[in-house]
């Protein structure tokens, strides 16, 4: 199971037992292993008017922001690594959905910052185009 709080996956009870996601405070029964990293991308309208192939900290924090709220404890990740790099961002909509994201995006001006992952597969589409968040580069691991 992906994304869900662990409360939910049945793993405490016994249900459940592999959860694939990040564990922000696991219970110590748990058994956690590391099976990947991934950075933070900003995904952008590729005819952004205010944006090139980079965004500075001061455009960042100046735009509005789309945000993905992952359920139970996965949604204070990228909040700690925003906080870690000095970032604020305001929040203009929140969506429940990665995929509600490139349909927002495409007819905004607006910026949502997700795993690299996800943006290397939302940058496919020709209305929008990644970009490194503002303190750290593209490929480093947050």
């Amino acid at each position: 199971m992906v994304g869900i709080d662990l409360s939910e996956t049945g793993v405490i009870s016994g249900t459940t037992d592999m959860v694939i996601g990040r564990m922000v405070d696991p219970p110590d029964n748990l058994i956690i292993q590391h099976l990947m990293d991934d950075g933070l991308a900003c995904v952008v309208r590729a005819d952004h008017p205010d944006l090139g192939d980079s965004i500075s900290q001061e455009q960042y924090e100046r735009m509005r922001h789309v945000n993905v709220l992952p359920p139970g404890r996965m949604r204070i990740g990228l909040f700690q690594t925003l906080k870690q790099h000095g970032l604020r961002r305001e929040l203009a909509i929140s969506v429940t959905h990665f995929l509600a994201v490139p349909e927002i995006i495409a007819i905004t001006d607006y910026c949502a910052t997700l795993p690299r992952l996800i943006c290397d597969r939302i940058a496919r589409d020709p209305r929008l185009k990644m970009l490194p968040p503002p303190s750290w580069p593209i490929g480093d691991r947050p």
